[in-house]
């Protein structure tokens, strides 16, 4: 199945962002009839609408428990951090959530050595990302079937950031990266992308060049502020002018093929070279993302 045939018609190329030695282009892209009314986590927790917390006191790594007690379907983006609780996480896939439903959802830690509660009890949302590497790391693992070494991956390419950065703290926690390179000019990148109307993007200069698309512009607005400062991290120190900008043909020509999943929606990976995860709500693609290798 081509699920990005239609998608990526038409697309324009809306503003180009420079930061440390990586490009982001902001793209609009064809979104269909854009009438998808999903909630998102941060919102609903915010009106206490929705929350996430341990299964249970003993706790679970590998699973939390997301209640939506809103009146619209709650989407989980893949890659977005959990803080709090007794350890924080990463959700391991797309996810929607039937309103007025409770669902354990997958995860992996992302904090090592740490498992006891911080004074909530509950996660919030994290405002950082995880990186597209471990990401495509976790999928290349969940696509060929060691889904047994996840964790200990995740938890390896941590420590390579940790290093690489000079981080020494006990807890290994993913998120102490997020100001490591608060000398770089962040506001310059948020103003551009705050005032740009886009709903797709990809990144160059992270190794494989990375693609990631929403239904809308607030999701895609959120989702890669708090992305740049992993991007950062997976910077590779290649001479961008040198970089060849891929042809999003790549992508509108990859074939997709459905997966089972715990929520509403269809879920899609690629079954080609370069790798992909898409899912789809009432028929159209609520979110994307895709590896250029």
């Amino acid at each position: 199945m081509k699920i990005c045939s239609n998608l990526l018609n038409d697309y324009k190329l809306k503003k180009i962002i420079n930061i440390g030695n990586i490009n982001i282009y902001l793209l609009k892209t064809n979104c269909n009839k854009n009438n998808l009314d999903l909630g998102l986590l941060k919102d609903l927790i915010e009106i206490n609408k929705a929350s996430v917390k341990e299964i249970n006191d003993n706790g679970r790594i590998d699973r939390v428990l997301v209640a939506n007690d809103s009146d619209k379907d709650l989407l989980l983006i893949s890659g977005d951090i959990l803080e709090g609780a007794k350890q924080n996480r990463m959700i391991m896939e797309n996810i929607i959530i039937n309103k007025k439903s409770k669902v354990e959802v997958p995860v992996s830690c992302v904090e090592r050595n740490r498992w006891n509660y911080y004074e909530n009890k509950n996660f919030h949302v994290s405002d950082i990302k995880i990186s597209p590497k471990i990401r495509s790391s976790k999928d290349e693992l969940i696509k060929n079937k060691y889904t047994e070494s996840i964790q200990s991956k995740i938890w390896d390419d941590i420590e390579k950031i940790s290093l690489k950065s000079n981080i020494r703290y006990f807890s290994s926690n993913y998120c102490d990266i997020k100001d490591l390179h608060s000398d770089l000019d962040y506001d310059n990148a948020k103003n551009i992308i705050e005032n740009t109307n886009f709903n797709a993007y990809f990144v160059e200069g992270v190794g494989n060049v990375f693609f990631e698309y929403f239904y809308n512009n607030k999701l895609a607005k959120s989702s890669l502020v708090k992305s740049i400062p992993s991007y950062l991290c997976d910077q590779d120190g290649s001479n961008l002018y040198n970089v060849k900008i891929l042809d999003l043909n790549l992508i509108k020509d990859s074939k997709w093929i459905e997966f089972s999943n715990i929520g509403l929606g269809k879920s899609y990976t690629t079954n080609e070279r370069n790798l992909g995860k898409a899912i789809l709500y009432m028929e159209e693609v609520a979110h994307l993302y895709f590896y250029f290798k």
